[in-house]
């Protein structure tokens, strides 16, 4: 079962989301936030997982795993859409 907090801030043109989930043992936080209302949009996201226990989203895996993602971006057409996308994973006692 996933728990938490959803927290949406700002307005349709600069939208903010907060997310802050239990999960799997994890606490989960996710940050997003828009700026839509410019000539070229921008957007960044950022997700991190600490402590996710692998065996119950995976049974025949055992340990815990630590991640994180950043997204960057500009634009929204395929024409103008610029992204950098940054991501680590980490597990401890990890075994299949």
């Amino acid at each position: 079962m996933v728990q938490g907090r959803l927290s949406l801030h700002g307005h349709l043109a600069a939208p903010q989301v907060e997310a802050r989930l239990q999960y799997a043992g994890a606490q989960i936080q996710a940050e997003l936030s828009a700026q839509l209302q410019e000539r070229l949009p921008r957007y960044q996201a950022t997700l991190r997982v600490d402590g996710l226990a692998l065996a119950q989203v995976w049974p025949q895996a055992q340990g815990r795993l630590q991640a994180t993602a950043q997204l960057q971006g500009t634009g929204l057409t395929p024409e103008q859409r610029r992204a950098t996308l940054d991501m680590s994973m980490e597990t401890t006692g990890f075994t299949l």
